[in-house]
């Protein structure tokens, strides 16, 4: 299963889904986070941050593999679709304003999750913040938790911030229960006081 949060990880990924699709028969599922269509900015108007450039056609991002985002020790922070764009947008203010550093997964690819690879990085750290854009309930982040509980052989601090256990909210709601940057902030800074 699919999630981009970019233009640009979408068309590598729909070019890996499509030729799973040929070679092996295999059933792909491509979500998109809508609510980043227009976005061409990630921090102010006018920066174009999350414009990007279309992908060589040979470029693809291959089934399970995740992306990584700074180079900060402080927190590890897990996440895929609209939750990657608002923490790069708290991770830039956390370390400009705060000096703390943060390194992001962007997952991609919500099933099957690479597990063993995620681990390896996480065992990196003692302090994991996962958003979610899924409800609390029944989310990614449980399975995600799980997996760690099941097969970390040392657990760091752990926290999960997710959207709302709510009906889906549409039009100018359509964000209301996501998590966001200030949320992702907040998070951060309740496990390094921990």
């Amino acid at each position: 299963m699919a999630v981009p949060s970019n233009g640009a990880d979408a068309v590598k990924m729909m070019r890996s889904c499509v030729r799973v699709a040929e070679t092996e028969g295999r059933v792909v599922v491509f979500v998109e986070p809508i609510a980043l269509y227009m976005t061409k900015d990630l921090h102010q108007e006018g920066d174009k941050e999350w414009s990007f450039t279309y992908p060589e056609i040979s470029e693809e991002i291959s089934i399970g593999e995740f992306g990584v985002f700074g180079e900060g020790q402080d927190v590890l922070i897990i996440t895929y679709g609209n939750g990657n764009f608002y923490s790069r947008q708290a991770e830039k203010e956390l370390r400009e304003k705060l000096q703390v550093k943060c390194q992001i997964i962007d997952l991609r690819w919500i099933a099957p999750i690479n597990l063993e690879k995620l681990i390896t990085k996480i065992n990196q750290f003692d302090k994991v913040l996962i958003v979610d854009e899924c409800r609390k309930t029944g989310s990614i982040s449980e399975q995600l938790v799980t997996g760690l509980v099941e097969r970390s052989l040392r657990l760091p601090k752990i926290k999960v911030i997710a959207a709302d256990d709510s009906f889906i909210p549409l039009g100018v709601a359509a964000t209301s229960g996501l998590p966001k940057k200030a949320d992702i902030i907040s998070g951060v800074l309740e496990l390094i006081k921990k």
